[in-house]
This record gives C-alpha cells, sequence and structure tokens, in this order.
C-alpha cells in the first residue's frame, strides 16, 4: 500500500516543503503505462482525488493521499540524464501537477 512515494512524502511534510518532486521513468501522469500503450499524452495537471478514484499508477495511492491531506503539489517528472532534476525545479521540463 506504500512505497518510497510514501517516505517522500513524509519527509516533505517534515521538512514543510513547499512541493513534492518525484522523479519517475516517464515524463508525467498518464491514463496507462505510456511505455506500453504509444501515443498518450500525460496530464498536464489532475486533482489528488481525481488520480485516487481513476486508480493511476504514476505514484502510490497512500502518498497522494497523504499529500492531498496536507495539500502538498506534486510534480511527476521524468528522471533522464543530468540536470533533469534542475530543469524541473525552474519549470523547465515536462511533467504534471497534482494538487487540489
Amino acid at each position: 500500500y506504500f512505497s518510497t512515494d510514501t517516505a517522500a512524502a513524509l519527509r516533505a511534510l517534515e521538512v514543510g516543503a513547499a512541493a513534492l518532486y518525484c522523479a519517475k521513468n516517464v515524463d508525467g501522469i498518464y491514463e496507462e503505462d505510456p511505455n506500453k500503450v504509444p501515443g498518450l499524452r500525460p496530464y498536464d495537471q489532475i486533482s489528488y482525488d481525481e488520480f485516487i478514484q481513476k486508480g493511476l499508477q504514476a505514484m502510490d495511492q497512500t502518498a497522494v493521499a497523504l499529500c492531498r491531506d496536507y495539500a502538498l503539489p506534486i510534480f511527476v517528472f521524468k528522471l533522464e540524464g543530468g540536470g533533469s532534476i534542475t530543469t524541473a525545479l525552474t519549470g523547465k521540463t515536462a511533467g504534471s501537477w497534482i494538487h487540489g
């Protein structure tokens, strides 16, 4: 029911982070696995509740529910090569926001 996503969410809340940035193997949140279903487009943004209701798999549900309960926005982006975290933090990379 939880994974390292939940641990990251807990830590982000403990340190008072403004957002949780989650580096994944895909460049955002999709209805299905974009590695298996070509041509899908990621969400630009989605609410916590919609993410949970649709049963999306980009993050574990426990982490998303925890962030929802504390209004901590989540940004899901692709971790690839050097500098991907920096570009995500400066808003210069593709990804999906999960928020209220």
